[in-house]
């Protein structure tokens, strides 16, 4: 992938002319759109993070500061109506998830994109691969903890969601969910050598909510089969 540099800004917000009486979800569409264009430049943040390009995430100009940057703009900009304290998704029927597909699905994988996009930023194992560059420096202990707070948080909401829309028995069969399931299943794997027996025993619960959701994904899409096996052994049991 190209390693150019993304400071640029969040696109406009796509008119939805999907609106009908039936829509639970006015606008879903339109900020699906908007949150999942993000996801390219994410892309792009790793690629320079591998080559070294990348500035140190604590630095007021570097690619990580204008990508939280933009994902700020995001959730402001983000309708109230959608969030996941109003549409209260925990509280729904399995038949009335299943009755109302058409706006449930994406609104799933706008909240997903959202939590995937915070875990990349703050991936420990993304950090490591900047620190091993020539002359860099680890940066202030405040910064660390706070990225592991905010990996740990949306690790665990992926995880959540998961589980939520398997209990209404929505597929998550865009190909996305597997590799967002990918990249938190990483950071559960580093939780399950924690010490604390609560963190342990909640980040195996969680990897093996992950595991499951790839392995069905790549029953369906070869692409997702690259991703089984050895890319995700399996942890010890004890801490």
């Amino acid at each position: 992938m190209e390693a150019r540099h993304s400071f640029t800004a969040c696109p406009p917000l796509p008119r939805d002319s999907r609106i009908t009486e039936r829509e639970t979800l006015p606008d879903v569409w339109s900020q699906s759109l908007r949150v999942c264009s993000l996801w390219e430049d994410i892309r792009v943040y790793v690629s320079r993070c591998i080559e070294g390009l990348a500035k140190c995430p604590w630095q007021p100009d570097s690619d990580y500061t204008v990508l939280c940057s933009r994902l700020l703009e995001v959730e402001i900009m983000y309708p109230t109506s959608l969030s996941y304290n109003s549409v209260n998704f925990s509280s729904l029927s399995p038949q009335e998830a299943q009755d109302n597909l058409l706006d449930w699905l994406p609104w799933l994988r706008v909240q997903v994109t959202y939590h995937a996009i915070h875990c990349v930023l703050n991936h420990p194992f993304l950090y490591l691969v900047m620190a091993e560059a020539p002359r860099r420096t680890l940066g202030a202990s405040t910064f660390w903890r706070a990225s592991y707070e905010k990996a740990l948080r949306h690790c665990t909401w992926i995880s959540r969601l998961i589980r939520m829309a398997g209990e209404k028995g929505l597929q998550l069969a865009d190909p996305f969910f597997a590799q967002a399931a990918a990249i938190a299943s990483t950071l559960h794997l580093y939780w399950t050598r924690s010490s604390g027996t609560q963190l342990h025993v909640s980040s195996l619960e969680n990897l093996d909510i992950c595991r499951i959701l790839i392995a069905e994904t790549a029953n369906h899409w070869p692409v997702c089969r690259i991703i089984v096996g050895s890319s995700l052994p399996r942890p010890a049991l004890v801490p």
